[in-house]
């Protein structure tokens, strides 16, 4: 007798299970209905689907390579940002919820009391956010943009802006321009491969930009290796963050200033063991209103500073 696909995946998970993987039940779902469209409700009731043998093969060979440490966002082909789905390409950082809390202290900076409704609900991020730009059209520049997740979330929910996505990996430029293809921001955005350890004012004019936003690599060189299987499948670029985890902001607090317009935003995702430090060197370059910016478990996570007016 055919098994029913709510064998099928309560065997998955078991697999996923032993092997470590968090979450192995709605992980086994993803997987599966990647290959056989069905409803949780489906499964529940063990209703039977019709499907082949080679949809079936390609779940359990999805399966083998979840359970050997390929991102489930890897294998899916997509995944969700701030209410909107992204392609996820294997040589790109994943995006990752606690990076949502970038946008949230974004948005104010980009409109004025009309984000009302962004900031009720998600109050507890956006306490202490940037003072808002009140500019007509804000130029916005997203460095180590990835996937493109947080600049183009921003060209979405603020659509009067105009928004720069720069990135050093041409996986990532691709990424990103399959992305904004999608949600149909081509016309309002632009990408452009570059290295952010250049500086900004070899890349950009001075105050060509009111607010930047980075997600730079953070983790220590020497913590790399301790990291889950399924991260170090991840692009090591988008990772190393150097000796200490501080090289790029000192790139960000050194040399991105002047690329911003007098008064303009800075807003920086850290590691919560980083972080301190990384605020501390915008202070010793003089930036204003210097703050840190906690997570969801009380992390230091988000920085947000200032360039002097």
């Amino acid at each position: 007798m055919d098994p029913t696909l709510r064998n099928i995946v309560r065997d998955a998970a078991a697999v996923l299970q032993a092997a470590g993987v968090d979450n192995a039940g709605n992980e086994a779902y993803y997987l599966l209905t990647k290959h056989i469209p069905c409803t949780r409700g489906d499964l529940l009731t063990g209703r039977r689907i019709p499907f082949d043998d080679s949809a079936l093969a390609a779940f359990r060979e999805d399966l083998e390579k979840r359970k050997s440490g390929v991102p489930l966002q890897y294998l899916l082909g997509k995944w969700e940002f701030y209410g909107a789905e992204f392609i996820t390409l294997p040589g790109v950082l994943i995006p990752r919820p606690e990076t949502e809390q970038l946008v949230d202290l974004a948005l104010p900076c980009l409109s004025a009391a009309d984000r009302a409704d962004v900031r009720d609900a998600r109050g507890k991020y956006l306490r202490g956010a940037a003072k808002t730009l009140a500019i007509t059209r804000p130029r916005v520049l997203d460095l180590c943009t990835g996937s493109g997740c947080v600049g183009l979330t921003l060209a979405r929910l603020a659509p009067d802006a105009d928004v720069t996505l720069l990135d050093i990996s041409a996986a990532a430029i691709d990424a990103a321009g399959k992305n904004a293809e999608m949600q149909g921001l081509t016309e309002r955005t632009h990408i452009v491969q570059g290295d952010i350890l250049q500086g900004g004012g070899v890349l950009f004019p001075p105050s060509s930009f009111d607010l930047i936003t980075c997600n730079p690599p953070y983790i220590k060189t020497k913590d790399l290796k301790t990291l889950p299987a399924e991260v170090k499948n991840e692009p090591v670029s988008a990772l190393d963050g150097g000796t200490d985890g501080l090289t790029f902001y000192r790139c960000l607090a050194q040399t991105w200033g002047d690329v911003l317009s007098p008064g303009g935003a800075m807003i920086a995702e850290a590691g919560a063991d980083t972080a301190a430090a990384a605020a501390e060197l915008f202070i010793q370059n003089q930036w204003e209103e210097v703050k840190l910016h906690r997570d969801l478990e009380n992390r230091p996570r988000m920085i947000t500073a200032r360039r002097k007016k």
